[in-house]
C-alpha cells in the first residue's frame, strides 16, 4: 500500500507491505500543500495531482518531467484522477461547485461538466471508453457515464435525489463499478450487476 501526503510544502510517500516496516520518503521536484489524487499508471510508476499556492499541478515522481500546471490559478475544493483510453484525465471541483474535466498533456481551457448544479464532492474512475465521474451535492448523487451506443453524449444517472456530501467510485477486478456516497449522514452503496445495470447494495446494520 502506498500513501501520498504533503507537509511543509513538500510531497511525501509512505509504502507498507505485509511483513515489512513502513518506509517513507520526501520527493523533491514538486512543491505541494495538499495531495488531491494519486494514480498508479504502471507497477511502481505514479501520477499525482497536488495543490500548491492555489495552483493544481500534475507530476510523475521519479522522472525527469517537471510539474505541469492544470487550469488557471484559484481556490480548489477537491480533485480526482483516472486512466482512460485517451490517457490520464483529471477532474477538479471549485468552491463554487463547478467541475472541470482535464486531459493531461493537452493545452487549452478545460471543459466544464455537469448540469449547472453545484457539487460538494467528486470521484472518478477510468472505465469503458472514458471516465465515469460521480458528483455529490444538495440535489443528490449524479453519475456521469461515458457516451455509449449511438449516442455521442455522456449520460447521467441519479441513484438518489437526497442531499449528499461525499462520494467514492471504484472498479472491481471484474470491471464492474461500485459507487458509495454519504447521503443525509448515512452511507449508501450501488454496484453494477453482470449486465452492467446499477443496483442498490444493502449494507449490514451496525449494532
Amino acid at each position: 500500500m502506498t500513501v501520498w501526503t504533503a507537509a511543509g510544502g513538500a510531497l511525501r510517500s509512505y509504502r507498507w507491505a505485509p511483513g515489512l516496516t513502513l518506509t517513507g520518503q520526501e520527493l523533491p521536484g514538486c512543491p505541494a500543500d495538499r495531495v488531491l489524487a494519486a494514480l498508479e499508471e504502471r507497477a511502481g510508476s505514479w501520477l499525482v495531482l497536488v495543490e500548491h499556492r492555489e495552483r493544481v499541478l500534475s507530476w510523475r515522481p521519479g522522472t525527469a518531467e517537471r510539474p505541469v500546471p492544470l487550469g488557471p490559478p484559484g481556490a480548489l475544493r477537491a480533485g480526482a484522477l483516472a486512466r482512460t483510453s485517451a490517457g490520464p484525465q483529471a477532474a477538479t471541483l471549485r468552491p463554487d461547485g463547478s467541475v472541470q474535466l482535464h486531459t493531461l498533456g493537452t493545452a487549452g481551457p478545460a471543459p466544464e461538466i455537469g448540469d449547472g448544479e453545484p457539487s460538494l464532492g467528486i470521484a472518478m474512475a477510468g472505465h469503458r471508453g472514458g471516465p465515469t465521474v460521480a458528483l455529490a451535492g444538495a440535489g443528490g448523487v449524479r453519475l456521469r457515464l461515458p457516451a455509449g451506443g449511438a449516442s455521442r453524449r455522456p449520460r447521467w444517472w441519479r441513484p438518489t435525489l437526497r442531499p449528499a456530501t461525499q462520494v467514492a467510485l471504484a472498479m472491481g477486478e471484474d470491471w464492474r463499478l461500485c459507487l458509495a456516497a454519504v447521503v443525509e449522514g448515512e452511507l449508501q452503496c450501488w454496484q453494477e450487476d453482470a449486465a452492467y445495470r446499477w443496483q442498490a447494495v444493502g449494507l449490514p446494520e451496525q449494532g
